[in-house]
C-alpha cells in the first residue's frame, strides 16, 4: 500500500497525509516503539506503516533504539 492508495477493505477510506517520523533512542524496542506510537497519536494520524528499527551502540556500549516509519492519516 503507498500512501496514496485507499486504505484495504475500506473504499471510503483515502489517505489524506503521511509523514516519515521517528522516535528514540529507548532502551528497548518496545519503549521506541511506544514513542512512535505516541508521536502519531499526538499529531492526530491513524496508522503507521513500514515501521524499522535499528540498534544503535552509546559510547559507552549500551545498546539503544531508534525507530521510524510512515505515519499516515485517512479521511472518509
Amino acid at each position: 500500500m503507498s500512501t496514496t492508495d485507499t486504505v484495504p477493505n475500506y473504499r471510503n477510506k483515502v489517505a489524506s497525509r503521511s509523514e516519515v517520523t521517528w522516535a528514540g533512542p529507548g532502551t528497548t524496542m518496545m519503549s521506541a516503539y511506544r514513542g512512535l506510537e505516541k508521536w502519531t497519536r499526538e499529531h492526530n494520524y491513524d496508522a503507521l506503516l513500514g515501521v524499522r528499527f535499528i540498534m544503535c551502540a552509546k559510547p559507552d556500549g549500551e545498546i539503544a533504539y531508534m525507530v521510524y516509519g510512515t505515519a499516515v492519516a485517512w479521511e472518509y
